[in-house]
């Protein structure tokens, strides 16, 4: 696996669906991405296990409330890619983000 997408999630259900479809559209395949899940209590949890039932690349945990920093470094202890990427819940990314990384990184 050469990326892992961090994306640490917080009652996000108004835009988390925004954020992921965002990054599965990318035009590189070699990446997984770990939803941590920090306890949400408005459905935000639902949505991500719906995502992970259709998507292997995409793997949720969900843990008590502790914090964006704290869930980040959750998900660097779950990643399996050589590199990590961050991404905020109500953020959206561009769809050649990994293939623009991967061309530098090999250049």
């Amino acid at each position: 696996m050469l990326f892992s997408i961090i994306v640490p999630c917080y009652n996000s259900k108004n835009f988390i669906r925004d954020c992921i479809d965002s990054i599965l559209v990318q035009n590189f395949n070699d990446f997984e991405v770990i939803l941590i899940d920090d306890g949400s209590t408005d459905g935000t949890d639902k949505i991500l296990d719906e995502y992970a039932k259709n998507n292997l690349c995409i793997h949720v945990y969900h843990f008590e409330n502790a914090g964006v920093s704290y869930s980040r470094r959750r998900g660097i202890l779950l990643a399996s890619g050589e590199y990590l990427i961050f991404v905020d819940s109500d953020d959206s990314i561009n769809p050649n983000l990994l293939s623009n990384l991967y061309n530098a990184i090999i250049n």
